[in-house]
């Protein structure tokens, strides 16, 4: 059916079949039109092969594709089908230019493709990975940092800590790699002997030949990747997109700066928290808080102390020495693991719900802790922003201008504070 040049990468023939039918090349109006396959669509077409007990790499002959095609939903038209197989010169072009940058691509059939994504997002987990530098730790999880990209001079300084801290305790950070947060995260772990994952959601082709990665590229300490072409420029879902892949490679996640109600930050950690649920999300809870952190407080994030308050943060988040070597499992949204609420936060306990400590030994303890009802508790927890942001004394519109919320709020919660 085509012919495919060799490459010293070892692309797999299912790989191919993948690219072919699910990357766009930038030639759209050649072949009839055909628009490649949506991750959907894909999902579909997977599901079907595995029914007749073949590998995506069948399309590719004639001698297999033929039945194939003939028996394909009327969802996937096979006109459709052939028109994106045809691309072969394309697909070979393509790999001389990703190959020339150092990029490798795996595809979900590949035993190389990271098993979380598999696992916790099925036939919903992107059909290829795109990718610069060594991918073999790209499934043992780590820490991943997420943050605004306009943060304040404080927060960036605290996602630094997070990143050199992580380098010490041998964790993984993962990020996006975009300026503020994410950047300060990843280049406090690199600079300290650390190792990071970014998750790129633009112009891989570019990121893979920076400077400004090269260096750690080359000892084996970070690797890019993207479920994006390598050529692609910014779009905002893909930056969407690229976060709850993020949030699905890690073991736990932190996110130290956020807005409220925008911003790709509050987007990602709002859909991790209510409805994927891959992981514990901490927040960042001291210091001068953007009105986002506290709203995520609120809905039930974890909070996150000051670094200098934390002795091990491998201990902290789950009494592990290093994380990135431990077998992954899925831990419980409801559960801080190590580490009772009030070593959190010692002044007061957010939530009445009963924390639990990890699994030791093959025993499980848990333990419940005495708080207060979530109203009374969510309003210390205010009072104690407003004294350290704007001051004992602060009127009560200046401290809802700080705090992003009414002038009614405020006054309810110091009304608290009275009695």
């Amino acid at each position: 059916m085509l012919t495919l040049k060799a490459d010293a990468r070892q692309v797999s023939d299912d790989c191919k079949a993948t690219l072919l039918l699910c990357h766009e090349f930038g030639e759209g109006h050649l072949h009839g039109d055909a628009k490649p396959l949506s991750t959907w669509e894909y999902g579909q077409l997977v599901r079907f092969l595995q029914e007749l007990g073949v590998r995506p790499a069948a399309i590719l002959h004639a001698e297999t594709a033929e039945p194939i095609l003939n028996k394909l939903p009327s969802e996937l038209p096979a006109s459709r089908v052939v028109s994106l197989l045809a691309r072969g010169l394309s697909l070979s072009l393509a790999m001389e230019t990703w190959r020339s940058r150092g990029i490798w691509v795996i595809s979900r059939a590949d035993p190389d493709y990271p098993s979380r994504l598999k696992e916790r997002f099925r036939l919903d987990a992107p059909p290829v990975l795109f990718g610069v530098g060594t991918p073999v730790f790209l499934d043992h999880g780590g820490f991943g940092v997420f943050g605004s990209r306009n943060a304040d001079d404080e927060g960036l300084c605290f996602a630094s800590d997070i990143g050199s801290r992580c380098a010490c305790e041998g964790i993984t950070i993962l990020s996006g790699c975009a300026r503020g947060v994410d950047w300060a995260a990843m280049s406090g772990c690199l600079e300290n002997g650390g190792r990071a994952i970014g998750v790129i959601a633009e112009r891989l082709d570019r990121a893979a030949i920076s400077a400004q990665y090269r260096a750690y590229i080359r000892e084996e300490k970070l690797v890019l990747i993207s479920m994006f072409a390598p050529e692609a420029p910014f779009l905002a879902g893909h930056a969407k997109g690229r976060d709850k892949y993020t949030y699905a490679l890690s073991d736990h996640a932190l996110v130290v700066s956020s807005e409220r109600d925008k911003g790709g930050t509050w987007a990602g950690a709002t859909e991790q928290m209510k409805r994927l649920k891959h992981v514990p999300v901490y927040i960042r809870s001291e210091g001068h808080l953007p009105a986002g952190n506290i709203a995520l407080l609120s809905m039930g994030g974890y909070p996150f102390p000051a670094t200098e308050k934390i002795s091990s943060l491998a201990a902290f988040l789950g009494g592990k020495k290093d994380v990135s070597a431990q077998k992954f499992d899925f831990p419980p949204t409801t559960t801080i693991h190590s580490v009772q609420q009030e070593e959190i936060f010692p002044d007061v306990a957010i939530t009445s719900q009963t924390v639990t400590k990890a699994k030791k030994k093959g025993r499980a303890r848990s333990k419940s802790v005495n708080t207060l009802n979530p109203s009374d508790a969510l309003a210390q927890f205010a009072l104690k922003l407003i004294a350290e942001n704007a001051g004992d004394k602060a009127i009560p519109e200046d401290a809802a201008k700080i705090l992003g919320v009414s002038t009614e709020q405020v006054i309810t919660w110091l009304s608290k504070k009275a009695t």
